[in-house]
C-alpha cells in the first residue's frame, strides 16, 4: 500500500493500527525510501492531475456556453487551473455565458441516442447508465442540469421508467455502498478520494463518487473506515 502511494493514516485505517505504528513496521521492514516515495506521489500527482483535466475538458465540452467561473465552480478547482487546461482563447471566448437553458439539449441528447441505439421507448436511469457510452454524461449529471430523470426523458422523446426525482435518487445506500466495496478489494486501489473518483468513472454503470458520498452522509475517511469493516467482515477466516 505505501508503494502504490497510500498514507500512513490510510493504511491505518485499513489495517486498524496508529500512523505511528504503521511507520515502525515499515522501517523494521525495510519500507520504501523518503525518495521512492516522493517519485510515486509525483506520479500519482501526475495521474490525478490528468484526470482532473480530463473532468475539466468533459465539463467544457458538456457546457459549452458554461464560463470560466462556472466549469471551476463544477470541477471544484481555482479558475486558473481551468484556464490552464483549456487555453486562453478558448477561456476568453467563454468570458460571456448565454444562459444555461441553451445547453440543456447536450444533457438530454444522450438519452435519445442510447434509446435509439438499443430500440428502446422506455428507459430508466439506472439502465441509462449502463447502457450509455464513456463520452456521454451520467443520470445524476443529467438530472443536476435538468431537474429530473422524467423531464429529461420527455425533453428526448422518450418514455420515462422511475421517478427520478433529484439528483442520485437512483442509488440506494446499499447499492453505493457496494461499489465502495468492489473499489476496496479491487486490483490495486491506492484509498484516496481522487483515485475512487477515477475508478468509478471506468467502471460501467457505476454512481459518481459525489453521489457515494450524499447517499451516504460521510466524508471521504468515514466511509473508508466503514468499508474496511464491511470488507474485513466478508473475508474469510
Amino acid at each position: 500500500m505505501r508503494l502504490r502511494g497510500a498514507t500512513l493514516s490510510a493504511i491505518g485505517v485499513r489495517v486498524a493500527l496508529s500512523p505511528a505504528r504503521v511507520r515502525q513496521i515499515l522501517v523494521a521492514a525495510g519500507g520504501p525510501s523518503r525518495d521512492e516515495l516522493a517519485a510515486i506521489r509525483r506520479k500519482q500527482q501526475e495521474r490525478d492531475d490528468a484526470a482532473l483535466a480530463d473532468e475539466i475538458r468533459l465539463l467544457a465540452h458538456t457546457h459549452p456556453a458554461a464560463s470560466v467561473a462556472g466549469l471551476a465552480n463544477k470541477a471544484g478547482v481555482p479558475r486558473s487551473q481551468v484556464i490552464a487546461v483549456l487555453g486562453r482563447q478558448e477561456a476568453l471566448r467563454r468570458k460571456s455565458a448565454v444562459p444555461a437553458i441553451a445547453s440543456t439539449a447536450l444533457y438530454t441528447r444522450p438519452i435519445r441516442e442510447v434509446a435509439t441505439r438499443f430500440a428502446m421507448d422506455e428507459l430508466s436511469a439506472r439502465t441509462y447508465d449502463r447502457l450509455r457510452a464513456a463520452r456521454h454524461p451520467s443520470s445524476s449529471r443529467i438530472r443536476q442540469v435538468v431537474g429530473t430523470w422524467v423531464a429529461a426523458c420527455q425533453e428526448a422523446g422518450v418514455v420515462p421508467v422511475g421517478q427520478g426525482n433529484g439528483p442520485g435518487s437512483a442509488w440506494s445506500t446499499s447499492e453505493v455502498e457496494r461499489w465502495v466495496d468492489d473499489y476496496l478489494t479491487s486490483e490495486s486501489p491506492t484509498f484516496s478520494y481522487r483515485d475512487f473518483d477515477v475508478w468509478l468513472r471506468a467502471q460501467d454503470g457505476a454512481p459518481s463518487a459525489q453521489t457515494v458520498r450524499n447517499r451516504t452522509g460521510m466524508n471521504w475517511t468515514q466511509i473508508l473506515a466503514a468499508g474496511n469493516r464491511r470488507t474485513s467482515r466478508e473475508e474469510p477466516a
